[in-house]
């Protein structure tokens, strides 16, 4: 046998693992056998002792769920992999599995490949990457092989060379990504496809609109039956779809079965709202079957080549199968990519989405989560499995059952529900913590009552129908995960709630909290609330929908609210936890943004999320708990200030991660909240990622001393934030004037290149066109004489000007290698005041406003007649006169990736928009300034001060007001330590090779003296500061990947309209 091949060589037969298993049924010990010889492994086993590997912790003692390990046997040891068959009995789940496998890596110190099997099902669990914390893969066989299955087994094929199988263990063992991705590319088209044909059936009939949710709800609830098929509810058959003979009986069981107690088709009653009759199907059924029947039998083919599982994977597993939590993300990628970003709509992965819940937990019950340092550095410790600890020891019954009610009591709410991820996981974390809890004292766990209380007590808001479509749907389907026996579904139709707005809030003409008659009405509402949840007779669903709509309409009236306000629907909630949308406020309509300022009393360039961090404070109930996911710009822009005063006393932590979020373009974090008085430190901790303990950085800032302004926090090394950030006393804005450089407008007229030495032969060629503009100078030399120039724009024409008429400037960072300018450069820039003696110089104005300009986008796009005509320069008066800056000799870069350098030059020179000018106020300051602003201390501080370019990009992006604002030593002292110190004529390298240069140890050395440090002590802080400005810079990088941090270096920015942007 070929190692690293698929095929299988029968009586001369060729047979592909494809061909040779895919009627497989069960999954035991044989069948592995086969499988893994057939992928390249040498099935030569060797049995393991199953006491010494429970002695030594590689097996829990208990792994709960009934389950039994019967034997294990080795098949592959490597110096990094270790593969294993588990044969087990009782009841075999994914998450037993899991733990399992993160044991056995911590304890092995090998990457398992552990392949568990009753003798009908298997599971197949990897632990990727070198931790142990870490997301598990986990994979289900069961009942029979589906084509995506095949594709997932083959990724498991035996490579000989060691490093390679690691490597591929990592990165393409069980391929999730592969098989969600086309599965969402599929489900997306079925869903254009179904959209596309009841269209016109809706326009016909009036109701266009009603299209979208019809097709989303079709899918949806075909979908919701492959999942509840695999319990065998239906007729006790597990691919009982594949029995229905179109869609007239897909509609009677959707209609006459799931929501009849006494159907004739042997399937369940759920009931639920999920199954209810569409008002306009008595009119419109006949004509939707007829174009639904042939995209029935695509979407049954489609579902058919997939896996889809009952038993939903704990946050930390990411499963190959398409369990429910998949759903979550549906949703999202049923949206093209530029609606996602103008919607903000972005899903966040299960890793997230648990640290969040349980982030909120942990500050509702009042635990404390903790960093602490061991032997191997930093470690975060999460105060809920501290207290299951605790519990552990003390074994009380009594704190357990306390713990049980108050969970199970808890309201909890999201005001931007999304798929309703949070929501459901929230519901399964809370199950999790009180299945450890109820282990403790021996107490038998009961997920399905559980559930049930949970549920009537999570509420949830969107303005898209159809994510509150699929937020119910992934609730259903994870209460019947639970279930042993069908039951009727619960009615979630007021838990999970279209609205206009979250943030929308009540013109109260009263205290709504205080109000008798109101707080009557309230609690009505509330109390009809929890009876439609539990009702499933379509007459009693009408009377409480009814009254419930009659007393949110009293509420209005009384109170001057709007009857979809979330006060209306839910009481206080303990917890809010929410993704709010990342819509940034320039995409904010100018009535909302002037709305949401208004009533929040923020910033108005405050973006979207913090009015939805505003708005769950003002929900919560006293002692409550929030928790976000948000972008990070809160922390550091100006606008985050008047946020950061409304939170400061709310605030218990923030976390980040170095780890890239997810799809949307944005560095995120996690910010916890609570609605009690706070007097404990404020936290920041910056994780390796939110599924692993490894702390990278840590600080907890006493309250009274956090003041509003550059909270740079996560950033920010111990180091510099202990010992040099104290000293640097001053603002950059003390010592010098920062002005930015001027925008042209219109850079193809305006810049320009001396072109002199071509002159005369262009003079000989074309002796007409230089005497029509009265040029009497035949060289170049009597050309120099006159005060002239011969210049070619950048607009490719060539003309004469007066001399006098144009600068010398600095134009784009990637010009120069060196901070030294030592050349003048060779851009020149048309800069007048006015042209009274500059007749060619006129001449050349007068021909620009002659010419037809061509236009590529903004305002202007197309032809224009004369650049004066441009809008992005015509506001000037005259409009080719440019603001007047005054050269100097020291400029700041906008923009820095990997390469770190501030110019200075030996005469004064101008620069445009790309640069900062700086304008020492002395003479001694400028050789101080001209020096510090290369150091690494002053690199570090503008990695910590300043923002990024493009949300997430890797780009700093410092502006005129964060220099001005720069922290910086006071120059007067530090002057004395720099004389004698030489910088800037060498080329500046990547940052990672610049601090190993002996001249830039020098200039480093003289900084740290002249901020007070001893020589010695110089020398040991800036061995550590190297060290962590490689850290915060390759940080930036590794979360940026290529975008824009690499472009920076290429020099892909241009100026178009007078704005800088990504070629």
């Amino acid at each position: 046998m070929y190692i690293g091949c698929f095929w299988l060589v029968l009586g001369g037969y060729t047979m592909g693992l494809r061909d040779h298993i895919m009627e497989e049924t069960r999954f035991d010990l044989d069948f592995w056998l086969k499988a893994l010889s057939e992928l390249g492994y040498d099935m030569r086993l060797e049995e393991l002792d199953v006491g010494t590997l429970v002695e030594k912790k590689v097996f829990p003692r208990s792994l709960g769920d009934n389950l039994r390990v019967e034997g294990v046997r080795r098949f592959l040891s490597t110096d990094y992999v270790e593969g294993a068959l588990i044969l087990v009995s009782g009841s075999l789940t994914k998450s037993s599995a899991t733990r399992v496998a993160r044991s056995w890596k911590r304890m092995r110190l090998l990457r398992p490949l552990l392949i568990f099997s009753d003798g009908e099902q298997s599971v197949i669990t990897t632990v990727p990457g070198p931790g142990s914390e870490g997301e598990a893969r986990v994979f289900n066989l069961s009942e029979r092989l589906y084509h995506t299955d095949v594709e997932v087994l083959e990724s498991m094929r035996f490579d000989p060379d060691p490093e390679r199988y690691k490597e591929r263990y990592d990165r393409e063992f069980l391929p999730y990504e592969k098989v969600r991705n086309e599965f969402f590319r599929g489900y997306r088209e079925l869903y254009a496809k179904i959209e596309e044909a009841v269209r016109p059936v809706f326009r016909t009939a009036g109701i266009e609109a009603e299209s979208s949710a019809y097709a989303q709800r079709f899918l949806g609830r075909l979908m919701f039956i492959y999942f509840i098929q695999k319990k065998g509810w239906i007729n006790s058959d597990k691919r009982y779809i594949d029995s229905v003979r179109d869609i007239s009986e897909l509609n009677l069981l959707f209609y006459e079965g799931f929501n009849r107690k006494d159907s004739p088709l042997g399937v369940p009653y759920l009931n639920g709202s999920l199954f209810d009759r569409e008002e306009y199907m008595d009119r419109l059924e006949g004509a939707l079957e007829r174009v639904l029947e042939p995209l029935f039998f695509q979407a049954r083919e489609f579902f058919n080549r997939y896996n889809f599982t009952v038993d939903e994977s704990s946050p930390m597993d990411i499963d190959v199968s398409l369990d429910p939590s998949m759903i979550g993300t549906v949703f999202e990628n049923m949206l093209p990519e530029n609606q996602r970003g103008a919607k903000g709509t972005y899903y966040t992965p299960p890793a997230e989405t648990a640290f969040i819940i349980r982030r909120a937990l942990s500050a509702y019950l009042g635990l404390k989560d903790r960093v602490i340092e061991d032997a191997g550095g930093k470690r975060f410790v999460d105060g809920l499995t501290a207290y299951l600890e605790e519990l552990a020891d003390k074994k009380s019954e009594r704190d357990v059952r306390e713990l049980r009610e108050k969970l199970l009591s808890l309201r909890i709410l999201d005001p931007a529900v999304g798929s309703g991820g949070f929501l459901v996981a929230a519901m399964e974390e809370i199950v999790d913590i009180l299945k450890e809890a109820d282990a403790t004292v021996g107490f038998k766990t009961d997920v399905e009552m559980y559930k049930e209380r949970i549920l009537p007590n999570l509420i949830g808001f969107d303005i898209e129908k159809e994510a509150v479509e699929i937020a119910r749907l992934r609730l259903w389907l994870s209460l019947v995960i639970a279930k042993k026996e069908p039951e009727a579904l619960p009615n979630l139709d007021l838990n999970i709630v279209e609205t206009e707005d979250s943030l929308q809030k009540g013109q109260y003409k009263l205290d709504i909290y205080v109000d008798r008659e109101v707080k009557n009405m309230l609690d009505e509402i509330q109390d009809l609330r929890e009876k439609y949840v539990r009702t499933h007779t379509t007459q009693e669903k009408r009377e409480i929908k009814s009254r419930f709509d009659e007393l949110a309409g009293k509420l209005e009236r009384k109170t001057g609210s709007q009857q979809r306000l979330i006060e209306i629907y839910s009481v206080k909630p303990d917890i809010v936890v929410m993704n709010p949308p990342y819509i940034r406020q320039e995409e904010l309509d100018q009535s909302r943004k002037q709305y949401y300022s208004s009533v929040y009393s923020l910033d108005k360039k405050s973006d979207i999320y913090v009015y939805f961090i505003l708005r769950g404070l003002e929900l919560l109930s006293e002692g409550g708990a929030l928790a976000a996911i948000t972008s990070d710009k809160w922390l550091e822009t100006s606008y985050g200030v008047s946020f950061q005063e409304k939170v400061k006393p709310h605030l218990l932590a923030v976390y980040g991660q170095r780890k890239r979020s997810f799809g949307a373009d944005v560095n995120t974090v996690i910010s916890v909240y609570s609605k009690r008085k706070l007097d404990e430190p404020v936290s920041f901790t910056y994780l390796e990622s939110f599924a692993s303990e490894r702390v990278v950085r840590h600080v907890s800032l006493p309250r009274s001393t956090l003041r509003p302004g550059k909270w740079f926090y996560l950033k920010a090394p111990e180091v510099f934030t202990q010992k040099i950030l104290p000293k640097l006393t001053h603002r950059l804005g003390d010592f010098a004037e920062i002005k930015r450089g001027f925008t042209t407008g219109a850079n193809e007229f305006f810049y320009m290149k001396d072109v002199s030495h071509l002159f005369e032969a262009d003079r000989l060629a074309d002796p007409e066109k230089f005497e029509r503009w009265g040029v009497k100078a035949r060289t170049s030399k009597e050309l120099e004489e006159q005060g002239l120039i011969y210049i070619e724009n950048e607009g490719g024409g060539r003309f004469v000007l007066e001399r006098a008429s144009v600068r010398p400037i600095i134009r784009s960072i990637k010009d120069y290698v060196k901070p030294h300018i030592s050349v003048t450069p060779s851009t020149l820039c048309l800069y007048v005041d006015n042209l009274v003696g500059s007749p060619f110089t006129e001449k050349y104005i007068r021909h620009g406003e002659a010419m037809e300009v061509e236009v590529g986008r903004g305002s202007n796009k197309g032809v224009v007649k004369g650049y004066h005509n441009l809008s992005t320069v015509k506001a000037r008066t005259p409009w080719y006169k440019l603001p007047q800056l005054k050269p100097t000799t020291i400029f700041l870069s906008e923009f820095y990736s990997a390469r770190f350098l501030s110019l200075f030059s030996d005469r004064p020179l101008l620069a445009d928009h790309l640069f900062e000018l700086v304008y020492p106020d002395s003479p001694s300051s400028e050789r101080a300034l001209r020096l510090y602003l290369n150091s690494t201390v002053h690199f570090l501080m503008l990695e910590l001060w300043t923002r990024r370019m493009g949300g997430g990009g890797g780009v700093l992006h410092p502006l005129t007001v964060d220099y001005k604002s720069l922290p910086v030593p006071d120059f007067g002292l530090l002057s004395r330590s720099l004389v004698g110190v030489v910088f800037g004529d060498r080329p500046t390298l990547d940052y990672s090779e610049e601090v190993k240069q002996e001249d830039r140890r020098r200039l480093d050395l003289a900084v740290l003296r002249g901020l007070g440090f001893s020589e010695a002590d110089a020398g040991a802080i800036l061995d550590e500061l190297y060290q962590e400005y490689l850290e915060v810079v390759r940080d930036r990088l590794i979360k940026a990947g290529r975008s824009l941090a690499e472009r920076v270096e290429e020099g892909g920015f241009s100026d178009v309209d007078g704005e800088v942007e990504v070629e």
